[in-house]
């Protein structure tokens, strides 16, 4: 039955200077039927929000790393989502998906994304592709959920 299946979540993760960009994207994917789990959105006041990541992206079948000059670089909580997005990948299955790194501007790619492949928003076609790869990934997972 479709409707135990569980819902297909994608995790934001992003640093602290790109809230307002991100926060575009997260109302994009909202508006593609996408669930997106944004902590801005997603934590409530008063919440410790540090456990409060580590479930959501325990949860999540896709972790999206939002990328840019001003964080690639910058000491933060992204650099521990980062780590433990990777601690996450080695229990999927070879080949499957679970990190899309995405550039918001013509950032270096994070040294330890450099072997995935990367989405860059900074044309149209840019978050149209994201949208589209996210669908894409729903699809591949609700026919492994179903099988």
């Amino acid at each position: 039955m479709r409707d135990s299946l569980p819902a297909f979540q994608v995790l934001l993760s992003y640093g602290r200077p790109d809230v307002a960009a991100v926060h575009s994207v997260w109302r994009t994917l909202q508006e593609a039927r996408i669930s997106a789990w944004m902590d801005i959105e997603n934590i409530r006041a008063g919440e410790d929000w540090r456990p409060a990541i580590k479930a959501a992206m325990k949860v999540s079948q896709l972790v999206v790393v939002f990328l840019s000059k001003r964080v690639v670089a910058r000491e933060g909580y992204l650099q521990a989502e980062i780590v433990d997005a990777l601690d996450m990948q080695r229990t999927k299955p070879p080949g499957s998906i679970f990190i899309v790194p995405v550039r918001l501007d013509d950032c270096e790619l994070h040294p330890r994304l450099e072997q995935f492949h990367c989405i860059s928003l900074s044309t149209k076609e840019g978050i149209d592709a994201l949208v589209q790869q996210i669908l894409d990934a729903r699809v591949s997972w609700l026919r492994s959920t179903a099988a």
